[in-house]
């Protein structure tokens, strides 16, 4: 839905350049697309392509109304919308709907700020989608993650126009917002695997020999806390070469902030810990933390898009800020396949074994 400070914005826009078409060559930054309402949207193309010292309600009508009729008779052009929705009255309602006709620049200004959150909002819902995709493997998360690469890039294009506004109306509407802003966290997260979990620490408690092997694994890719502060301690040991047993890591554990296993927790644990598991398991537990990250990006994103108070080169601060944990995601999934990968093709190369005979091969008849 709209709010109406934007569609206020866009009257205002389209007002200005129908009192004083004179400034419409100066407001070229100002794209189509900018504009919401699809008759704006055809209003604004339109002038685009008019002699500005012909522009007038009823010029701008007639030109409506022509190109209503052009789109009537020649089927290879886009329909659009009801052009004739736009009568005379409806265009001077625009005009006096402008409380300034001196200021198009800034109500466009306006209006390319409310196109930004719009815009934003979108991205955000997108990558949440994207979170939902079904994936059994780090190479298929990653080529999950692949697909933000689209919304990064629309970022970066909503941050070039941004950079083409006026300056100086860039420096009215930037203006630092006087409080702090507040945004819902999730609810709930989007996806966890608490098995995974379980096994992957279970088993790097009964044989912590595997922990390089899951070097790429990070405290926040856990969703249960205890599992987050018990394998942060186990790295920290890991770090001193220290030992690794339930009394050592409860110890360490104790030290850090948060929940966490009791020390009979931990030998429960280490006690039906499967060997050789951590690094299987903790590939299924990064692979469901990337995409539940993915989530709360978009979920983040769309939450900052919805306040009107950010101003849109905030705004775009703050969704490249969310979205930068999934390139991380992605370069430990992809370093991960890699591995695979090595170990794959190392394999392979190996002499083949000896062949193996059911009878002596002298008794063979060739």
């Amino acid at each position: 839905m709209m709010p109406p400070l934007g569609r206020r914005a866009e009257e205002a826009l389209l007002g200005a350049v129908l009192l004083r078409p004179q400034q419409l060559p100066g407001l070229r930054w100002i794209h189509p697309q900018t504009l919401a309402l699809p008759g704006h949207q055809e209003l604004w193309r339109l002038l685009h392509t008019m002699d500005p010292a012909t522009i007038s309600p009823l010029t701008v009508h007639q030109a409506l109304r022509e190109l209503s009729e052009q789109r009537d008779q020649d089927r290879d052009l886009p329909s659009g919308v009801a052009l004739h929705a736009l009568p005379p009255h409806r265009l001077s309602a625009l005009a006096d709907a402008c409380p300034d006709p001196r200021r198009g620049a800034l109500y466009g200004g306006m209006v390319l700020d409310a196109a930004i959150h719009r815009a934003v909002d979108e991205t955000g819902g997108q990558l949440r989608q994207l979170a939902t995709a079904d994936v059994a493997s780090p190479a298929e998360a990653r080529t999950v993650l692949d697909q933000t690469q689209h919304s990064r890039r629309r970022l970066e294009r909503l941050g070039d126009s941004w950079r083409a506004v006026p300056e100086t109306v860039r420096t009215i509407l930037d203006t630092p917002m006087d409080r702090k802003i507040s945004l819902a966290e999730r609810r709930t997260a989007a996806r966890q695997d608490l098995r995974a979990e379980a096994t992957t620490i279970a088993s790097l408690l009964s044989q912590p020999d595997q922990l390089p092997h899951v070097g790429w694994l990070q405290p926040g890719d856990f969703a249960d806390r205890r599992n987050r502060t018990t394998y942060q301690a186990m790295t920290a040991l890991a770090d001193r070469h220290a030992p690794i047993d339930p009394l050592t890591v409860a110890w360490q554990a104790a030290r850090l902030p948060g929940a966490r296993h009791s020390d009979h927790e931990l030998a429960e644990l280490t006690r039906t810990g499967l060997p050789c598991r951590a690094e299987h398991a903790g590939t299924q537990v990064l692979t469901t933390a990337a995409l539940d990250r993915l989530d709360a990006a978009g979920h983040r994103i769309r939450q900052a898009a919805r306040v009107p108070a950010i101003a849109a080169p905030v705004l775009l601060t703050e969704a490249e800020a969310a979205i930068a944990p999934t390139g991380r995601d992605h370069q430990r999934l992809q370093a991960i396949e890699h591995d695979h990968q090595r170990e794959h093709h190392g394999a392979s190369e190996q002499e083949p074994a000896p062949a193996t005979y059911d009878t002596d091969p002298e008794e063979i008849d060739l």
